[in-house]
């Protein structure tokens, strides 16, 4: 079993992992699957070979115990958000929030119209995106790179 210490999301590029918990139950994942552990729980990992991942630790300090047996051991990303309450919102953009944590991270999904920020923003924290369908373009003052479906890009916090 491996404790985590940090909370980890995974997005599965390739193959198959699976995750075995202490309680006995399997979770399985496939290529285009996204998951979350949040920090403080165990599992025991299985990948077929060529399996490929992006993932991101967060939020990396002890849990303390009580909190582990709470949270649940692995949470299950749907584009359109979890069964039975689905993605909220009015206008162009629609969301669910899967996770937030007391250090003010959070992993959602998010689901918007075409749109066109008029200035540049700066984020206060870092943000990793994967991109499920559409395309979006990505600038700074100086690039202008492109990202469409199944890309995955990081925007690092401002300095």
């Amino acid at each position: 079993m491996h404790n985590s210490t940090a909370t980890e999301f995974v997005h599965v590029v390739q193959g198959t992992m699976s995750l075995a918990f202490k309680d006995g139950h399997e979770e399985k994942f496939v290529a285009g699957d996204n998951f979350l552990i949040p920090r403080g729980n165990e599992a025991a990992w299985k990948a077929t070979d060529r399996y490929e991942e992006y993932w991101v630790e967060f939020d990396p300090k002890r849990s303390d115990p009580a909190s582990a047996e709470t949270d649940p051991p692995v949470i299950r990303f749907d584009r359109n958000g979890t069964a039975g309450k689905g993605l909220a919102g009015t206008g162009r953009t629609k969301e669910y929030q899967y996770y937030s944590s007391p250090e003010k991270s959070s992993a959602d999904v998010w689901d918007t119209k075409a749109f066109t920020a008029p200035d540049f923003h700066t984020p206060d924290y870092s943000e990793l995106m994967v991109f499920l369908d559409g395309s979006v373009t990505l600038s700074t003052p100086t690039v202008r790179p492109r990202r469409s479906r199944q890309d995955v890009a990081l925007v690092p916090k401002a300095r």
